[in-house]
């Protein structure tokens, strides 16, 4: 019986201050509101109306950290329902704390319904934060394990920065290649003298011969120059088939070399996979011609895709083109407006730009009425053209863009370390 009657008790005690709570939320004195809303939770620890009442009174009284709190608490106790998720994500949003925002919607593992949420982060997922690196120069992306890198050039020499900005390298260098996973080294140029460095910069290969240039391994092999000639050393600067005009680096089994003003395809044992009858193949800043598996060739005037063993993959040929820079599609050129391919050669989106760069991360840059900008794979402008220049996103979601003569970084609020 006291047990029953205590329970009665609490039950009346429970009833009257949510009453009072109530009338004081509706009558927007918050502070006092909260107190009773408190006491009412400790009698009813796992009410979640209780909770999300004190979560919408500490909003009003714009209290950061008890909102937090009691954000918190509500989802704790009912970590299924989506709307305590929204609350606290919206709340982040309106004071553009994106990267936040992003973090709560990606702890909402568990709600059911979660397409208010998908459709909360579809809404901000082009939002991006604005990092001035002011470089001069820089070099495509390329990505070590679970980062990207890329090199940029910085009053008149050669370094190293992460996606996020960061210096991985020092400017000290007056060429630098791209890192090689298998080999752990880098080619650069300092003092007039070629060799290869590790990523903290210590000399780790030097040649007895005097190279013109040194080019990035790949396939165990790297591209070298030595009496105006091309071709190619492996680690102990064994030199192979140096009777090139142009050599570059080996991915995906292959490379471009050129002869006599007509490039080919070779493969690691330095056996041509086509013949010497292209006027060009696109190469990136490091030297690859096929680090997606195919490239474009040019022939009788136009580009054409082609896979690794020399057979032409895309149904038309192209005036120009852009190298991929990921699986997503590359930008190609016809009657002087830029469409995009997928890496199967089938068109993607129709010629209809001036200019354009290729597809990563679903977004690729655009020149519209002379400013760039940057569309998603639906043709829909994702991020408004504001940019004198703009380069493709990296895996790790930055992406280069020039204003005012000077290159600085842009790195959507998603993958902001």
């Amino acid at each position: 019986m006291a047990v029953f009657k205590n329970k009665q008790s609490l039950e009346v005690e429970y009833e009257v201050i949510l009453e009072k709570a109530i009338k004081l939320e509706e009558k927007g004195i918050y502070i006092d509101a909260i107190d009773l809303y408190q006491k009412a939770h400790k009698i009813k620890p796992n009410n979640y109306d209780i909770a999300m009442r004190i979560v919408n009174s500490q909003k009003e009284l714009n209290d950061e950290k008890g909102f937090i709190a009691a954000c918190d608490m509500a989802i704790k106790i009912n970590p299924s329902d989506d709307e305590v998720y929204l609350l606290k994500a919206n709340y982040f949003i309106d004071k553009n704390a994106y990267k936040t925002a992003f973090d709560v919607l990606g702890s909402a593992t568990q709600v059911k319904d979660d397409s208010a949420i998908n459709a909360l982060l579809e809404s901000i997922k082009y939002e991006y934060i604005n990092k001035f690196l002011q470089c001069h120069d820089m070099k495509n992306w390329y990505s070590v394990k679970n980062s990207s890198y890329s090199t940029v050039k910085v009053d008149e020499k050669w370094g190293i920065n992460t996606s996020s900005g960061n210096r991985a390298l020092r400017y000290e260098y007056d060429y630098l290649g791209r890192y090689s996973q298998e080999e752990k080294i880098i080619p650069c140029m300092r003092d007039g003298e070629y060799y290869y460095i590790d990523i903290k910069g210590n000399k780790k290969l030097v040649g007895d011969e005097k190279y013109q240039y040194l080019g990035s391994f790949g396939d165990g092999f790297a591209p070298a120059q030595r009496n105006d000639k091309f071709g190619y050393i492996d680690r102990d600067f064994n030199e192979f088939s140096f009777d090139y005009d142009f050599a570059g680096g080996f991915a995906h089994g292959i490379a471009a070399v050129k002869r006599n003003e007509k490039w080919a395809i070779i493969d690691s044992s330095f056996k041509t996979i086509t013949d010497f009858t292209y006027d060009d193949i696109l190469v990136d800043d490091y030297g690859f011609c096929s680090e997606y598996g195919v490239f474009f060739a040019k022939k009788d005037g136009e580009y054409k895709l082609y896979n690794s063993a020399g057979e032409q993959i895309s149904s038309r040929g192209y005036s120009s083109a852009k190298l991929f820079t990921s699986k997503e599609p590359a930008a190609v050129e016809v009657n002087d407006e830029w469409g995009w391919i997928d890496i199967n050669g089938e068109q993607f989106i129709e010629p209809q730009y001036k200019d354009a760069q290729s597809f990563s991360l679903n977004l690729a840059p655009v020149l519209i009425d002379g400013i760039w900008g940057y569309i998603n794979a639906d043709n829909k402008i994702a991020i408004e053209p504001n940019f004198e220049y703009a380069k493709p996103f990296s895996k790790r979601g930055s992406a280069f863009v020039k204003n005012q003569e000077k290159w600085n970084l842009i790195t959507l609020y998603e993958y902001d370390d």
